[in-house]
């Protein structure tokens, strides 16, 4: 930042410290790459929307980009504060600054010119560092933005499986889609079952036959006395199953779809 030498009254300038975004030498420096072994980040929790949030786009990587933003800006702003200074303590020589002969306007005009030259020098310098610092936040927080879209198109997704399974299928928001649509699937299948079951018991007791035993016992028995009512059973508990199958298959279409892959916790993979 330039600034005046009280003595002589000459204008100096400070050569500007550069700020550099982020390389490749160091994204994968040798502290980071030990970070990454050591201490991994870990997937996002699904089942805390708001820290789901925070997790992408309150990152720490987010944070430092945003750091150097501020700081940029802020070495901006001292370069112009430094500028009004240094012009105003030139414009205010008195008689002694120049040992007693004073300050002629021309040389006072001059150094004022001086000071604004370099600190525009300065500034463009300033302000080519902070572009790249904005272009390299904007940059991080478009990739966050997105893995964070995913994130919660998959809570959504299991969100759907949990509500559709009345939260019995043991699904929870740590499982990946495909691992939540196997438990959704074995659910239906062993709901399936139960209706069937059921329904053979129902059968059963209207004709005052026992109703006790086995799947495979009942359905024997109810077989024997009417194998229409048998038929009727399955034909009814199968369409429910086909039903409940045409809902995961419909969130598995939307998975295809849409993010090509839900299981969060491969964003932080390899």
């Amino acid at each position: 930042m330039a600034t005046l030498d009280p003595i002589t009254g000459e204008v100096k300038y400070a050569t500007p410290s550069i700020v550099q975004a982020p390389t490749a030498a160091t994204v994968y420096s040798e502290p980071n790459i030990t970070q990454a072994v050591t201490a991994p980040v870990t997937a996002p929790n699904l089942s805390d929307p708001y820290g789901l949030y925070d997790s992408f786009m309150n990152s720490a990587e987010i944070k430092a980009a945003k750091a150097k933003v501020a700081e940029g800006q802020g070495l901006i702003n001292q370069s112009n504060q430094a500028l009004r200074t240094t012009t105003t303590a030139l414009e205010n020589q008195n008689e002694n600054a120049m040992g007693g002969t004073g300050a002629s306007v021309n040389l006072i005009g001059r150094q004022v010119g001086r000071a604004r030259t370099l600190t525009a020098n300065e500034l463009a310098a300033l302000g080519e560092n902070q572009n790249a610092n904005i272009a390299y936040l904007s940059s991080i927080k478009e990739d966050a933005a997105n893995k964070y879209s995913i994130a919660q198109n998959e809570r959504a997704q299991l969100q759907e499986l949990i509500r559709s399974t009345g939260g019995k299928a043991g699904i929870s928001y740590t499982d990946s889609f495909e691992s939540a649509l196997q438990k959704a699937t074995g659910y239906a299948e062993d709901q399936k079952k139960d209706a069937e079951k059921s329904a053979f018991k129902d059968a059963l007791r209207s004709l005052g036959l026992k109703t006790s035993g086995s799947y495979k016992e009942l359905e024997k028995r109810l077989r024997k006395a009417n194998k229409a009512a048998v038929s009727d059973a399955k034909r009814n508990a199968d369409l429910q199953y086909q039903t409940a199958l045409a809902q995961f298959n419909k969130l598995k279409q939307t998975n295809s779809n849409g993010s090509g892959t839900l299981d969060v916790a491969s964003l932080f993979g390899d």
